[in-house]
């Protein structure tokens, strides 16, 4: 049998107009030389065995939106998501490889894009996911501001204490996740949640997650996906970033006694469901009722 040919990503950041593979040239200068300043761009390509290119992609996060050009099969193509029209951005830890999924509206029509890439350029991918959430107005001595105003002493911090002690990894995972300069409004936390079926084996009914409601923002964060005989052994996580604006309904319903399904429901016909025990109902609906009003002050600001 032939043995696989193994999967190797390549991500670099481009600095000038020079570094833009021809491919792309085109569109990138279409799109993005009427910017003030170059871009935050991206090159990322996926090679199979030594030389043979799978696809590869650019991802430019301007003052404009974010533009996303991809080759595959010789076959050039371009997502331009305005930021007001992006419905949420997802980001996948797995073992060696990460994944962010991308989903927005464009002429009124629901479009994604994946990129994935070597864990080992994470930091490169979290600085477009930052810019995203900025919306194209990140500054180069932003990890400086944010560590200043993130401190271990900060007030937005304490917000999260209450579960530090019980799992730290998520507490960091969170951490990482704010933005200096927004406020949390409420969070709601729950713990892993594991039932055992039969002697040697346990089912893991929901990882450890906590949802955090911002000024403009519901960022959620969980813990990665259980091995099947070993719940404790955690990999990797998964976080959502959604514009407040872009959510249309939070649902809370019993699945049973013990259990509870939040239901978001996002524009574009897109829902996210998350799994909480019974005594988080009553902050669940707190934080549904918060959620609106953070949304009508944010529509009440944009019309002044």
């Amino acid at each position: 049998m032939a043995s696989e040919k193994k999967v190797k990503l390549i991500s670099r950041i481009i600095d000038s107009c020079e570094e833009v593979p021809e491919y792309f040239m085109d569109g990138f200068k279409y799109s993005c030389l009427s910017c003030l300043e170059f871009p935050y761009s991206v090159y990322v390509v996926k090679l199979q065995g030594k030389e043979e290119e799978m696809y590869s992609q650019l991802i430019t996060a301007s003052e404009d939106g974010l533009y996303i050009f991809e080759r595959k099969n010789n076959r050039v193509t371009l997502n331009q998501y305005n930021y007001e029209e992006l419905i949420f951005i997802k980001k996948e830890n797995g073992d060696l490889h990460s994944m962010i999924e991308i989903k927005g509206m464009i002429n009124g029509r629901v479009f994604k894009n994946e990129i994935e890439f070597d864990n080992k350029d994470e930091d490169i991918f979290d600085f477009i996911i930052t810019s995203v959430r900025m919306k194209g107005k990140l500054t180069l001595d932003f990890e400086e501001d944010h560590e200043e105003k993130y401190g271990e002493d900060n007030y937005e911090l304490l917000k999260l204490g209450y579960f530090k002690d019980s799992n730290l990894k998520l507490y960091n995972y969170c951490v990482e996740s704010l933005i200096s300069g927004r406020k949390i409004k409420k969070t709601v936390f729950q713990k892993k949640l594991v039932k055992k079926r039969l002697k040697l084996i346990k089912r893991v009914l929901t990882t450890s997650h906590i949802i955090i409601l911002t000024s403009d923002e519901l960022i959620i964060v969980e813990e990665g996906k259980s091995k099947r005989r070993s719940p404790e052994a955690n990999i990797g996580g998964y976080w959502y970033f959604i514009p407040v604006s872009q959510i249309t309904s939070m649902d809370i319903k019993s699945s049973d006694n013990l259990l509870l399904t939040l239901t978001i429901r996002l524009k574009g016909n897109e829902q996210i469901e998350m799994i909480y025990e019974n005594p988080n109902r009553t902050q669940l609906e707190q934080l549904a009722k918060s959620a609106l009003i953070v949304y009508q002050h944010g529509k009440t600001e944009n019309k002044d």
